[in-house]
């Protein structure tokens, strides 16, 4: 499986501060977020990456909607 670093662009809200004008909500822009993980899925409308396997098996997966994806990089080719 490839090794791969997704950069993607994240919803934001609330960030527990309690009660806001509803124009200081719209000051925020979404989060550039990034995970490492093995490429288990890629298709037109997402990709999964999972940073935890073992044999067949896989645990704390993300699917991130390709439209959301700015950037993905091969760190690994296995």
């Amino acid at each position: 499986m490839k090794i791969v670093r997704v950069w993607w662009k994240d919803t934001i809200g609330g960030h527990k501060q309690g009660w806001r004008t509803l124009k200081s909500m719209i000051q925020g822009e979404p989060d550039e977020c990034q995970a490492v993980g093995f490429l288990l899925h890629e298709d037109a409308s997402k990709i999964i990456i999972v940073p935890n396997v073992s044999d067949d098996s896989g645990d704390g997966e993300i699917v991130i909607p390709a439209t959301w994806i700015v950037k993905t990089e091969v760190l690994a080719d296995e």
